[in-house]
């Protein structure tokens, strides 16, 4: 059902208000995230899921100090 429900927001490109699943959309949200003051779960427009990937990359090199791996996570917590 949720997979479904993007593939037709996809094909339609069309995303309004409420296209968001419960609130939620997956699509790229890391990336949004990055850009987004609000940090909402919902990509705001169709537009919007698909962030400039080169401001994401100055973004990430401005503020983030340290990128963590799932898989390393014991490791990476003794940096600090």
């Amino acid at each position: 059902e949720w997979v479904d429900h993007f593939r037709e927001v996809e094909k339609k490109k069309n995303y309004m208000s409420g296209s968001a699943y419960r609130c939620y959309d997956p699509y790229n949200m890391q990336a949004r995230y990055f850009l987004s003051e609000e940090r909402n779960h919902d990509a705001g427009s169709y537009e919007d899921r698909f962030p400039d990937i080169n401001k994401v990359i100055d973004v990430i090199r401005d503020r983030v100090t340290v990128v963590g791996l799932v898989e390393y996570y014991p490791a990476s917590i003794c940096m600090f």
